[in-house]
């Protein structure tokens, strides 16, 4: 009897170290989801384009869909222009 519980404990910690690393590859490496960007049970609520990164943040913006945010994008930027070639994610807080 001890060596079945000693069996199913090992296998029980082995599940969640399995969904531990599954679930850190789907938060953190492309072309997963990124937890940060809102994982929903039916699958990812934006589509992975790359990371934020200097660049983006000193031009201002980004071409992207709505549902194209970058990773690391600040709270603060916004999207405009849904819908067309000049979809972007912008800071509304720098003057272009």
């Amino acid at each position: 009897m001890d060596k079945k519980i000693l069996l199913i404990l090992t296998f029980v910690i082995a599940v969640i170290i399995c969904y531990g690393f599954f679930y850190f590859l789907s938060c953190n490496v492309a072309p997963f989801c990124a937890c940060s960007l809102e994982y929903t049970i039916t699958g990812c609520k934006y589509t992975y384009v790359g990371y934020f990164n200097q660049g983006d943040a000193q031009q201002g913006w980004y071409y992207g869909e709505y549902n194209q945010k970058k990773i690391g994008t600040p709270d603060s930027w916004e999207h405009k222009f849904s819908g067309t070639r000049s979809a972007q994610w912008y800071d509304p807080n720098k003057t272009i």
